[in-house]
Parts: C-alpha cells; structure tokens; sequence
C-alpha cells in the first residue's frame, strides 16, 4: 500500500489508499477518495477536511493520532463503522456528515472529536442515530459556540469548556457523562438527554428546554 511521509505544501487528492508514516502538514484542503490511515501520525490541514463518494474514508485506530484540521471537516464518503475506533480529530469550522452512508461518521472505542474553533461553529447530521451518524466522545472547546443544525448522538461522553446551544426541536443524545466545566455555557431550547446524568462543574445553564443540569452542582 502506498505511503505518505511528505505532503505536497498546499492540497492532497487521495485516489488510492494511503498510509501516513510520518508528520503531515497541508496548507489547503485534504481531499480523500480513498482510505487514508492516520496511524499514530500528526495531519494538520490547513483548509477543509472532505471524504468523498463512495470510498472516502479517514481511518484512525491509533490513540496517539491526531488529525487537526482549521477549516471545516465533511464527511459524504464511505462508512466509518469501525475504522475511527481512537485518537484524536480537531476541528475549528463546520462538522457535517451528509453521505449516502448512515454511517458516513460513526466514531466508536476512545476516539475523540474536539470542536475548538475561534468562530461559531455547527454540526450537522443528515442521518443521526445510535446505529447511524454518531460521534464518540465529544469535546466543546469554543467559546464563540457551538450549535446543533440536527439532532446529534453521541456514545460516550460529552465534555462542554465553552458555549453549547441545542435549538428548539433538536436533541443531543449522550450514552454516558455529559459534563459542563467551569465557566461553561449551555443554552437548551430542545432536549439533552444522557445515559450517565450530568455533571456541573459551575457551568451557566440557560434556555426553557429539557436537560438533566442543576446550576452549578453535580446533576448525576
């Protein structure tokens, strides 16, 4: 299988599956018609990370791999059951997961997605669901906010350190430990529901919707 250990200094175009073997650094966007397995690596993506029709797949398995991407990330290519099973995908833009696929995102084992853009960010899911589009552990790291353009499902656990806002008929479904840190801001319209209750660290909670937050105080 091909490999990667330098990337040409503005876009990569994947035709072919890939295997990155050594730090990855883009200037643009970061196109994949095909696998591209991040290993244990560092893949920095200065514009837009895309998996296209129908084979485009990011493969992370490897807990100390990072893909931190400045622009925004969509995801219309290929199922990811079972292929973003560890490590760590950052984005500061936009997350959208609209393929064919129901599982055109679907995280699984430790793998993290972390959303800590400086601007207001969104997340959309065009089939959310326990056994469909679904995120892993989720991490709100932006204080610009965060908001739901779809309902969203998350299996493990959420952690919020900046502004969360889930709008009227949207429902942000957690498995585990939803978890509002200090100085964090949830403002619900909607639902919020979480399997292991939630935890407040002294997070402002705003909003006439359904969440299962005290203010200030541990919920669980």
């Amino acid at each position: 299988m091909p490999t990667v250990s330098r990337l040409p200094p503005k876009t990569l175009n994947t035709a072919a599956k890939k295997v990155v073997t050594g730090p990855l650094t883009l200037t643009g966007d970061l196109s994949l018609a095909a696998a591209l397995t991040v290993g244990g690596q560092l893949v920095a993506v200065g514009g837009d990370l895309l998996t296209l029709p129908a084979a485009g797949r990011l493969v992370m398995t490897s807990s100390s791999g990072i893909v931190a991407v400045d622009g925004s990330a969509v995801f219309g290519g290929a199922s990811e059951a079972g292929f973003l099973t560890a490590g760590r995908l950052q984005v500061d833009g936009d997350f959208t997961a609209t393929g064919n696929s129901p599982e055109s995102f679907a995280a699984t084992g430790s793998h993290i997605v972390a959303l800590n853009g400086l601007g207001a960010q969104a997340i959309d899911f065009s089939q959310p669901g326990a056994s469909a589009g679904r995120f892993n552990n989720l991490y709100i790291e932006n204080l610009a906010g965060v908001s739901l353009s779809t309902d969203v499902h998350v299996s493990g656990d959420v952690f919020v350190d900046g502004l969360l806002t889930v709008g009227s008929g949207q429902t942000l479904s957690v498995g585990d430990v939803f978890t509002l840190e200090i100085g964090a801001t949830l403002q619900v319209e909607g639902t919020v529901t979480a399997g292991g209750g939630c935890v407040n660290q002294g997070a402002t909670v705003a909003g006439s919707g359904t969440h299962p937050c005290g203010r200030g105080a541990s919920a669980r």
